[in-house]
């Protein structure tokens, strides 16, 4: 429970400071925003992953830069009165007890199965790049260019070991345990993400919308429930891939749903 915490307490510093600001102004829509922000949050450590590997330096200041600039652009939105436009879009028809049920969903069974960090691929792999990426740009070069960790797949996507190495620079450095914690979060918010928006695109009822986010976020851990919480990213990738082409193929095609379907298919990409 410790280290569950620990994770939800660093990926949420990262949600905030670096996932809602963009995501408020890619979405609009509150409920859609927070549905978002886990991608938005991903994409944007995999940029800080990168900007230390091509500069040798830590991801610190890459993130905190990262952070300033996402602020100031949507409080310079909200200055110019920019905030949310007039007529509702299937990113956001459902409505926040679409996503609260999506959510309740898909924490389920990171609340509910326990299982150690011992998982060879998770840990020679996602979390030894994490370490890479935690001991910084000069680290992470020298480790990817090593013939023999050439096993590690070092030029595997950023997005998940990068945010667990965000997280890890917030405490509980190189700590397994919390690493775990934090993939499994990390998936069940791609999962959540995924019921809001396949929900939104039904054009349902608004009574029957709540149980059909339900659903889908149910659907996403019953494809395989211990590919996600075991700590590898199959399941993570699909989740954010399958509403970004729900969004471009049965979405209208306006600007803020194809934003948003964009955010989730990099974030699926990155991953």
């Amino acid at each position: 429970m410790k280290a569950l915490l620990a994770a939800a307490l660093g990926l949420a510093v990262l949600y905030v400071s670096l996932g809602w600001p963009a995501a408020r102004r890619a979405a609009r829509a509150s409920a859609s925003s927070l549905a978002l922000t886990p991608a938005v949050a991903g994409v944007a450590c995999s940029a800080a992953v990168a900007a230390s590997l091509l500069t040798r330096t830590s991801m610190v200041p890459w993130l905190s830069l990262l952070t300033v600039i996402g602020w100031a652009w949507l409080l310079v939105a909200w200055r110019r009165s920019v905030e949310p436009s007039a007529s509702p879009t299937p990113d956001d028809v459902p409505g926040p007890m679409a996503l609260a049920a999506a959510a309740l969903v898909a924490v389920v069974p990171v609340l509910l199965v326990d299982l150690p960090a011992v998982e060879s691929d998770a840990r020679w792999i996602w979390w030894f790049h994490a370490a890479w990426f935690r001991a910084g740009g000069d680290v992470a070069r020298d480790g990817m260019a090593d013939r023999a960790f050439a096993p590690s797949r070092p030029g595997y996507p950023p997005l998940a070991p990068g945010t667990t190495a965000a997280v890890w620079h917030l405490g509980t450095a190189y700590n397994r345990e919390v690493a775990l914690r934090e993939f499994q979060l990390l998936t069940a918010s791609a999962v959540a993400a995924c019921g809001y928006y396949v929900a939104a695109v039904l054009r349902l009822e608004r009574r029957w919308v709540v149980a059909a986010a339900g659903l889908v976020a149910a659907l996403c851990w019953g494809a395989n429930a211990q590919v996600g919480l075991r700590g590898f990213v199959d399941l993570t990738w699909a989740a954010w891939l399958v509403p970004a082409a729900v969004l471009l193929l049965a979405g209208p095609l306006d600007r803020r749903p194809v934003t948003v379907a964009a955010v989730l298919a990099m974030a699926a990409a990155l991953t």
